[in-house]
């Protein structure tokens, strides 16, 4: 555990991109079903049920996920 990340939020008409880069993972970021007890897990699987759109780029050393939000309060 431990590191640092950072968040950028851009309004754009009625569309919000919000994106968190980190120092990465061995992983590939996912949004899977966390079990019902888990501590963990969850915050991709709220993403692709509330976002327009969601993606990533990086690698092991540094990734970046994007979410896009479209709504009235968004206008």
């Amino acid at each position: 555990m431990g590191g640092s990340f950072t968040v950028q939020v851009v309004r754009d008409g009625g569309l919000v991109a919000v994106s968190v880069t980190d120092q990465g993972g061995p992983g590939e970021p996912a949004a899977l079903d966390a079990a019902e007890l888990a501590e963990s897990g969850r915050g991709l699987r709220t993403i692709s049920l509330t976002a327009r759109s969601w993606g990533w780029h990086g690698n092991g050393e540094g990734r970046t996920v994007t979410a896009v939000f479209a709504g009235e309060w968004a206008a």
